[in-house]
């Protein structure tokens, strides 16, 4: 409880507070103006709704310690260990400590100075800025004695406690041995801002080095664009060009350099720039000009990447037409030789005779056109539930493949797929095909002639002997393809003749596609339902041969024989006999 100063000692005066009413915490803000402070003998003995004023008895006077932070204080430090409390209702304390309160006991609260300072007045200057204001702990709730004896006196309910008995009368607080851990631990780090130096500022105002382009704008952005995407350095491009290796530049890498490499007249200009130019303005071209100087310094680029790229892409190129060929060849090839073809042929005609045997024009006829196999799926049975293709295929199975139901069971037609490619296929495509390449093939020639002109001997080997080599197997692989193209063609024509097909109105000859498509559809429909009707056929003949296993069990014979009269058995039968009768 209060209790009036000693009259020897009476309270110094502080200062009153700077008008700053700015609060730390914007839920507990203290007063706009508080009020002015009251000596301590002024203070009256009740509890007023306005800010409480307390005055702490006077312990035995000691000497102050010395102050560790000296350019704290602006005003006078209150005498140790003498404070007076001004304390606010419901006041968190952001505002309240300093360093100087930190080394005291917390009972020596708050001098009325600290109310309302913001917390960067309350440290020193020489304080690491690191540890600008301490944490505030939000959870921590403000109790006073005098508000906790005087609630409990209002109260009705409450039994009347003496004052030295409560928790917070005779609570001791234990003294803080290192505070300086305890701040480091828990103070608020802030991020120091960077002042710039004014030099640092005018370099970075400088303006900046203005840059020379030469190329269009797009074709500016395209060549940059290639540029990042490369991750290339020039050695190695112009190695990769010089000796045809494309293990560290790929062959996507050499197009790409190809298609944007620099124009006639782009060169021009960009070789009139080096050549007029002192050596600070050649360092200002833009950076896609300066590359594409770089590819025109590889001797003969065009000719030598023209090479590369052509000498790549040839394999793949008479691939592709020696892979469309043998599929031709392989389709006709089974139509023609493979006799299961034959007996499927033979099925359907003899159904389909027996079925128009009634009709003059329709029945008793020798073949009949391909653009009948498709259909055999759409004539449906009497009861709407099978067709005439389940049959035929039913048909084979049962009477003509002596392995069906089986692993060997082997299909009669050319694979669907097979048939499919083969219908893609147009010989007027690969003729263009195989012109083209010995087109191309006749223009490396004469780039390589050209390369191995004018170019250094430093500089023409390896290049000379791998293209060399190169075309002159180019030239016989594009001769002998030429050949498999008109067998392929002549073997085409054959199988149009053996089933007697012609061609349709309007056109001149049968091509590939209309009679490997009809092809197709019939192999695909007949492989769909050969499948399904193998597979009833093997469970089929499963549950014959299981039925046989149990029918040989079950009528097993069991035989039996007499014992011999001097077999071991007899003699332990009649020495068990007599045994018994004994």
């Amino acid at each position: 409880m209060a209790s009036p100063a000693s009259p020897e000692a009476p309270p110094p005066a502080f200062p009153p507070a700077p008008p700053e009413t700015t609060p730390t915490t914007a839920s507990h803000a203290p007063p706009e103006t508080p009020p002015p402070v009251t000596p301590p003998s002024a203070i009256p003995f009740n509890f007023p709704e306005t800010p409480l004023l307390v005055t702490l008895p006077t312990p035995p006077p000691a000497s102050p310690p010395p102050d560790p932070f000296p350019a704290l204080w602006l005003p006078p430090r209150p005498p140790d260990p003498v404070a007076t409390l001004k304390w606010f209702p419901e006041h968190p304390p952001d505002l309240l400590w300093s360093p100087w309160s930190l080394s005291h006991p917390p009972d020596l609260l708050w001098s009325p100075w600290f109310i309302g300072r913001p917390p960067d007045l309350l440290w020193s200057p020489g304080r690491p800025p690191d540890l600008v204001c301490v944490s505030v702990l939000q959870c921590w709730q403000n109790v006073s004695v005098a508000d906790v004896s005087l609630s409990a006196s209002c109260h009705p309910l409450t039994c009347s406690l003496d004052e030295n008995d409560e928790l917070w009368s005779s609570l001791e607080e234990p003294e803080i041995i290192n505070t300086k851990e305890f701040a480091e631990r828990f103070a608020k780090s802030t991020t120091p801002t960077k002042r710039m130096v004014v030099s640092e500022t005018n370099v970075k105002k400088g303006k900046a080095k203005r840059v020379i382009k030469l190329l269009d704008g797009k074709r500016s952005h395209a060549v940059g664009i290639l540029i990042s995407s490369l991750h290339l350095e020039m050695k190695d491009i112009q190695q990769a060009v010089l000796t045809l290796d494309n293990s560290v530049v790929d062959l996507d890498a050499i197009e790409a350099l190809y298609e944007n490499r620099a124009q006639p007249e782009e060169l021009e200009k960009i070789k009139k720039h080096y050549q007029t130019s002192d050596e600070e303005q050649v360092k200002l071209l833009d950076k896609p000009e300066q590359f594409l100087y770089e590819l025109s310094q590889i001797p003969e680029f065009s000719s030598r990447v023209h090479c590369f790229i052509f000498h790549s892409n040839f394999t793949d190129a008479i691939a592709s037409i020696q892979r469309k060929t043998e599929i031709i060849l392989h389709v006709c090839k089974y139509l023609l030789e493979k006799d299961s073809v034959r007996e499927v042929m033979g099925l359907v005609l003899a159904l389909g005779n027996y079925m128009n045997g009634g009709s003059r024009a329709r029945g008793q006829a020798d073949g009949f056109g391909l653009e009948i196999l498709p259909k055999l799926k759409d004539v449906k049975s009497r009861d709407n539930r099978t067709s005439l293709l389940d049959y035929i295929v039913s048909y084979y199975l049962h009477h003509l493949d002596e392995n069906a139901g089986t692993e060997k069971s082997i299909f009669p037609l050319p694979e669907p797929q097979d048939v499919f490619l083969a219908s893609q296929i147009k010989f007027e495509d690969l003729s263009k095909d195989l012109r083209k390449l010995s087109r191309d093939l006749a223009v490396c020639e004469k780039d390589v002639l050209t390369v191995c002109t004018i170019s250094s001997q430093e500089h023409m080997h390896p290049f000379k002997e791998k293209m060399d080599f190169f075309i002159a197997n180019a030239q016989k692989e594009v001769i002998a393809m030429e050949h498999q193209v008109i067998s392929a063609r002549k073997r085409f024509c054959y199988l149009v003749e053996f089933f007697g097909l012609k061609p349709r109105s309007g056109e001149q000859e049968i091509l590939p596609g209309h009679v490997f498509t009809l092809w197709f559809e019939f192999c695909n429909d007949f492989k769909m339902r050969w499948k399904r009707e193998n597979k009833v056929m093997s469970k089929q003949r499963l549950k014959e041969a299981q039925q046989s296993v149990r029918t040989i069990t079950a009528v097993k014979k069991i035989e039996t024989r007499m014992a011999h009269a001097n077999g071991l058995k007899e003699r332990v039968r009649l020495k068990e006999a007599s045994l018994t009768t004994n």
